[in-house]
């Protein structure tokens, strides 16, 4: 229980400053990471084995997480309210606006792509996340793997 509230307090003291970049800002971030995971496909495809016993040829799950990150990096600027006239005499409008803090549960079997999946479009919205990953598949997504903005 400590470890959750350490991730959620974490995640509220990083939410002020993630939720004020603008969205071409965070979706560098995005290409950055992406890049990253392509890099470390063959790193993250032994651990994957290691793991849970999958054959390392099979291990295909960092393209399609760096192809979801590279649509939010662009997809986040069209992220927009609405307004509608339908309603006489009154302007209609929704705005998008981050809520905070966002639990994420990750399965055991493909991590790194549910993480990516569940968290993409939270994060690009200008939310933080916490994950809860699966004791069972342990090296990929683990407690220990933080990105704070402020460092890079």
């Amino acid at each position: 229980m400590d470890d959750a509230n350490a991730a959620v307090a974490a995640a509220k003291a990083a939410f002020p400053a993630w939720s004020a970049l603008a969205p071409s800002e965070r979706g560098k971030y995005f290409k950055k990471l992406a890049a990253l995971i392509i890099e470390s496909h063959d790193e993250l495809a032994e651990l994957e084995a290691l793991s849970m016993g999958r054959p390392v040829s099979m291990y295909f799950e960092s393209f399609m997480a760096a192809d979801v990150l590279n649509h939010y990096a662009e997809a986040g600027c069209d992220n927009l309210g609405t307004s509608s006239l339908n309603t006489p005499g009154f302007v209609n409008m929704t705005l998008r606006q981050p809520f905070g803090v966002v639990g994420a549960i990750i399965p055991w079997n493909v991590p790194v792509l549910f993480l990516i999946n569940k968290s993409a479009a939270a994060l690009m919205a200008g939310n933080t996340v916490v994950v809860k990953s699966s004791e069972k598949a342990p090296l990929t997504v683990s407690p220990s793997i933080i990105i704070d903005i402020r460092h890079g």
